[in-house]
C-alpha cells in the first residue's frame, strides 16, 4: 500500500535539493531548447517532471524494503531494515546523479540509485536478523 509513496522518496529528494540550491522557480521553469544543447531525457518539460527519471530506482528500493520488512521476524529486525533503507538514501542520491554521466540517463539513474539503496537496506536487514550470541558463554 505504501510502496508508491516510498517510490517517490528519491525523486522528491532530488527536487528538494534542486529547489534549495536554485529556487522553486528554476524547478518549475520549462527550459528553452538551444542548438548544441545536451539531449535531456524527457525533452521540453520542467525539472519537476524530469525528476521522474529517478522513480524506477525508488520503486525497486521500496519493493525491496517491503520484501525485507515482511521477512524480518522481530520489531528490532524491522527497525534495522528501515535504518539501512534510510542510511542508503544519500548514497542513492549521489549514485543516481553520477551514473547517468557514464550510461544512458534512464539506466544510470536506475542503477546508480537502486544499487546502493538495495545494498544498505539488505545490510540493515542482515544486521537485524543475524543470530544473537549470548555473552559470557
Amino acid at each position: 500500500m505504501w510502496a508508491l509513496p516510498a517510490s517517490l522518496i528519491l525523486p522528491a529528494t532530488q527536487d528538494l535539493v534542486f529547489a534549495m540550491r536554485f529556487g522553486v522557480d528554476s524547478l518549475l521553469r520549462v527550459p528553452e531548447a538551444t542548438s548544441g544543447e545536451v539531449h535531456r531525457p524527457l525533452g521540453g518539460v520542467n525539472l519537476l517532471v524530469e525528476s521522474l527519471i529517478f522513480l524506477p530506482a525508488g520503486a525497486i528500493a521500496s519493493a525491496a524494503l517491503i520484501f525485507w520488512l515482511r521477512a524480518a521476524g522481530s520489531s528490532g529486525a524491522k527497525r534495522a531494515t528501515v535504518l539501512g533503507y534510510l542510511s542508503g538514501l544519500p548514497f542513492a542520491f549521489v549514485g543516481s546523479l553520477l551514473l547517468p554521466l557514464l550510461f544512458d540517463p534512464w539506466i544510470g539513474a536506475t542503477l546508480g540509485g537502486a544499487a546502493p539503496w538495495l545494498l544498505f537496506t539488505w545490510l540493515g536487514y542482515r544486521a537485524g536478523t543475524r543470530p544473537r550470541v549470548p555473552h559470557g558463554g
